[in-house]
């Protein structure tokens, strides 16, 4: 993010053993930047942090700091993955009650009739 608070569009890292690196866009202002970064170990355990550098000449006044809030996708459906998988299951659950209760009516319905 920059010293507004505006977040800087960086394009795909690249990893190289244990070194990640990802390209500076050349359209970004001199200024204070402050980097965020999360990636997951070897272990599996997510790892993170952030550091304030300066590209060009460094802005007058200082960051604030923030907490860190991990880096959005941009892919809306990925938060709300879990609560998708629990509507579709609702619905499967649904579909197959109604089925089995309309059998059932059916079934009674020919058994009256005989």
């Amino acid at each position: 993010t920059d010293h507004s608070g505006n977040v800087v569009k960086l394009g795909k890292p690249s990893v190289d053993g244990s070194t990640i690196t990802v390209a500076w866009p050349e359209s970004s202002p001199a200024g204070t930047y402050e980097a965020a970064w999360r990636v997951v170990s070897d272990d599996g355990h997510p790892v993170n942090g952030k550091w304030t550098f300066s590209y060009g000449a460094a802005t007058p006044e200082s960051l604030e700091p923030r907490p860190y809030v991990p880096p959005s996708d941009n892919n809306p459906s990925s938060s709300s993955l879990p609560l998708i998988i629990v509507a579709a299951g609702v619905l499967v659950i649904a579909a197959i009650g109604a089925t089995l209760l309309v059998r059932h009516r059916k079934r009674s319905t020919n058994d009256q009739q005989v």
